[in-house]
């Protein structure tokens, strides 16, 4: 559980203007509400990634959604997104991204600015995107085993073009 001074620290950043937003394929339909679970990816699966927590991931804006799905998810399917952000902020319980990197819980947190949703949380569908091209702008992002006799292993994380299909940010 993130600690009571990063806590009162993330909710004033947001009341400095900080949004956080959420994007979900839109063929999903439009969601009213999220529950946290445990996501089903290639860094779960192979124990790069906490694979105890549920969660539900956000980012401070849509460029770090996009750069958290990664690129193969992105490419090999429609680019049509909903974007959608906590009808509630008062109400969510955070892990912020501060504790995500002190904690080693995601290795590309640093990166994509990823924040967890610990609660189920009521949202609103505030845009609609379409993905349109990856741009020439990358993050290198650790992942893969590291230890003793395990090399640090990277990968670049792709920002892409995008627009608002409808709706506002």
């Amino acid at each position: 559980m993130t600690s009571l001074n990063e806590y009162l620290q993330y909710l004033h950043e947001l009341y400095q203007g900080e949004r956080l937003f959420h994007i979900s394929h839109a063929s999903r339909g439009i969601i009213k509400e999220m529950n946290p679970r445990i996501p089903d990816n290639e860094y779960i699966r192979n124990g790069w990634e906490d694979g105890t927590i549920p969660r539900i991931s956000f980012a401070l804006d849509v460029d770090h959604c996009i750069l958290s799905l990664g690129f193969n998810k992105i490419k090999n399917n429609t680019k049509i997104y909903n974007v959608y952000e906590p009808s509630d902020y008062s109400k969510i319980k955070v892990k912020s991204n501060k504790e995500l990197i002190r904690k080693k819980l995601v290795p590309d947190a640093e990166q994509t600015d990823e924040v967890w949703i610990l609660n189920k949380t009521k949202v609103d569908n505030v845009a609609q995107i379409k993905i349109i091209k990856p741009t020439n702008r990358y993050e290198t992002v650790k992942f893969g085993p590291q230890g003793e006799d395990t090399p640090e292993t990277y990968r670049r994380a792709w920002y892409w073009e995008w627009k608002i299909i409808k709706g506002k940010i």
